[in-house]
């Protein structure tokens, strides 16, 4: 869906329309990202309390072609669109829907190397 919108404003605002309301409280969040996305600021939307399952993205999918980084930034309420759909619930990913242009800091914990 993010590469056929092509614009992370207009998805953003389509998800806050279509996905549950987030409830909950601030939370700290990880992402497995690609290092190429990272240094565009091009931050990916899909974030987990679970450091081992970012890690997994970080040096798995999203290290293809440039490498990943394993971030971890603190999300407070308003940043989080929506909290884990039952299917993440079931896959064991957990991830929370975010709105990177509410965050002023993503931190880099780790770095993975390159999958060609």
């Amino acid at each position: 869906m993010r590469e056929q919108i092509a614009n992370d404003r207009v998805l953003v605002q389509l998800l806050r329309q279509a996905l549950p309301h987030y409830q909950g409280e601030a939370v700290e969040l990880f992402r497995g990202e690609n290092r190429k996305r990272w240094k565009s600021q091009a931050i990916g939307l899909a974030w987990t309390k679970d450091i081992e399952t970012a890690r997994m993205f970080g040096r798995g999918l999203n290290a293809i072609g440039s490498g990943g980084v394993l971030l971890k930034a603190h999300f407070e309420r308003e940043a989080i669109i929506s909290g884990p759909s039952v299917h993440s619930q079931y896959l064991g990913e957990n991830q929370f829907t975010i709105d990177p242009f509410y965050v002023n800091a993503f931190t880099a914990i780790e770095f993975f190397p390159a999958i060609t």
